[in-house]
C-alpha cells in the first residue's frame, strides 16, 4: 500500500499523476491521504484521508508528497523520513526529462520540460508547463509554480518558491528561501531569503 502526504486542492492533481505515471494497477494499492487533521474524513477522490500519525509509514511501500508550500515541505517531510517513510519520485509521462538527476520525492507535472544536465533536488516540485533550461540547478524543497521558465545554466537555492509564469533568465543565481511572485522575470542575482516581483524584478522586502 501507498499514501500521499498531504490532503489540500494540489493533491487531487498529484494522484492522477502518480497514477499516470507509475501504472493504473498502482490505483488498487492506493491507501489514502495523510493528514494532520486527527479527525478521519474523505478526499474528493473518494479515498479516506488518515491522520498521519494513526499508521506505520515504515510499512508502507512508499509515499508520495503532495505538499507544495516549500517552508511546510522543509518541516514535514523529515519527520517522516525519520519514522521510515520512503518516497517515490514523479516523473510524469508527457514530461521531457533530460536531467542529469531528479531526487527523492520530486515531482515532475505533466508538459514540463528540463533540459540536459540540469539537476533537480529532492522534494522539489516543477509544476505543469514549466520549462528548465540546460545546466540548471534546482535544489531541495524548491517549487515552480505553473509555467515557470528558468533559462540555462542558473542555479535555483534550496526552499525557493517561483509563482506562476515567472521567468528567470539564463545564468542567474537565485539564494535559499527566496520568494518570487508571479509574472516576475528575474534578471540578476537575488541573494537568500528576499521577496522580489516586477520586469525587472526588485527586491520588496527582506524575510
Amino acid at each position: 500500500m501507498w499514501y500521499i502526504l498531504g490532503n489540500g486542492p494540489h493533491s487531487s492533481e498529484v494522484f492522477d499523476w502518480a497514477i499516470a505515471a507509475l501504472g493504473c494497477d498502482t490505483k488498487k494499492s492506493f491507501a489514502g491521504f495523510l493528514s494532520n487533521n486527527k479527525t478521519p474524513n474523505n478526499h474528493p477522490t473518494g479515498f479516506p484521508v488518515l491522520w498521519e500519525d494513526s499508521i506505520d509509514v515504515s510499512q508502507a511501500d512508499f509515499l508520495v508528497n503532495a505538499i507544495a508550500d516549500p517552508d511546510i515541505k522543509a518541516t514535514v517531510i523529515p519527520k517522516f523520513i525519520r519514522k521510515g517513510g520512503q518516497f517515490k519520485t514523479i516523473i510524469h509521462p508527457s514530461a521531457l526529462c533530460h536531467a542529469q538527476s531528479v531526487g527523492s520525492g520530486a515531482i515532475i507535472c505533466p508538459n514540463v520540460t528540463i533540459g540536459a544536465n540540469s539537476v533537480i533536488g529532492a522534494f522539489t516540485t516543477v509544476n505543469y508547463q514549466s520549462g528548465i533550461g540546460h545546466d540548471t540547478v534546482l535544489e531541495d524543497y524548491v517549487t515552480l509554480s505553473p509555467n515557470v521558465q528558468i533559462g540555462g545554466r542558473s542555479y535555483i537555492g534550496r526552499g525557493t518558491f517561483i509563482g506562476i509564469s515567472a521567468t528567470v533568465i539564463d545564468n542567474i543565481m537565485v539564494g535559499s528561501n527566496v520568494r518570487i511572485y508571479a509574472g516576475a522575470v528575474v534578471m540578476a542575482r537575488i541573494q537568500d531569503k528576499r521577496i522580489v516581483s516586477g520586469n525587472p524584478a526588485r527586491r520588496i522586502k527582506i524575510i
